[in-house]
């Protein structure tokens, strides 16, 4: 659940590490959590006060960073899943389209307004902030031999190594863990293989659950995605955007596991006897 995610997501070590330093991926994280967290709101009241909001908060981050835009392929994909998950109705269809045209629009409204460079010409302009940003991140290749990442597969293992490997600090890990090597990364490794494993299977049983763990694996393959893209180094501060959803999956591992726990613990207590920790509801 959300308050449990909020609970290992603060004190992350990445999280906290990344938000100490003064650069614009603190200011550009706490805009995209805020969007994420937004969206699993709007994605489970479809609320269009909450569609604003987080629609804010997705032009704020792309303002600090113009990966930010990468929430509205997201939302896009919520919103298929969406539209394939009930009747085919004309009606819906307008309704889904219009409330993306809104979400696109207050976005890029955001954007625009408190970024002067762009106003005269806008596709122009932001096609140059794009351009950019790409020999921008192939100067730090140069620059960084060391931390270059190459191809997307020296990025997709590097994200891996991150955040699972023994052999390395765990991107996974609390802030107060988070320089200890060693097996104790495994745990982070079964957690969140659990908690995929759980998406999936209530994610078919239950139209609730596929709008929110089957979401939350959707929203965070997209982000995978697109960070192969701009992850063209190993630094840190890359990684960040990709510790929410990595932490919700998690959660839903842990949260598994404390219920099957639960359960082995029933067999052999009597009901009275079992301790609280066991004893929660549905995730």
């Amino acid at each position: 659940n959300t308050s449990s995610v909020c609970i290992s997501f603060i004190p992350n070590g990445l999280i906290i590490t990344t938000t100490l330093v003064a650069h614009a991926d603190s200011l550009f994280l706490f805009f995209f959590t805020g969007a994420l967290a937004l969206l699993f709101r709007y994605v489970k009241k479809e609320n269009i006060k909450t569609l604003i909001a987080m629609s804010v908060c997705i032009g704020l981050a792309a303002s600090t960073k113009i990966v930010g835009f990468t929430l509205l392929m997201v939302l896009s994909v919520f919103q298929v899943v969406r539209l394939l998950s009930r009747p085919i109705q004309m009606k819906h269809i307008i309704q889904v389209s219009r409330e993306f045209i809104v979400a696109i629009g207050i976005a890029f409204l955001i954007f625009i307004a408190i970024n002067p460079y762009v106003q005269k010409n806008i596709v122009q302009r932001l096609s140059l902030m794009y351009t950019h940003r790409v020999i921008q991140q192939q100067l730090f290749q140069e620059w960084y031999p060391g931390k270059n990442l190459p191809d997307m597969r020296a990025r997709a293992i590097s994200i891996g190594y991150r955040f699972f490997t023994i052999h390395a600090n765990s991107f996974s890990a609390p802030y107060f863990l988070m320089n200890i090597k060693g097996p104790i990364n495994i745990v982070y490794l079964l957690f969140f293989i659990l908690g995929i494993i759980s998406c999936l299977i209530h994610g078919v049983r239950t139209k609730k659950d596929v709008y929110t763990g089957i979401f939350i694996m959707i929203a965070g393959y997209t982000v995978f995605v697109t960070s192969l893209n701009w992850l063209t180094v190993d630094w840190e501060r890359y990684y960040a955007p990709l510790s929410f959803f990595v932490l919700c999956i998690q959660v839903q591992g842990f949260v598994r596991t404390m219920q099957i726990l639960g359960y082995i613990v029933a067999r052999f207590l009597p009901h009275n006897k079992i301790p609280p920790a066991f004893g929660g509801r549905e995730f």
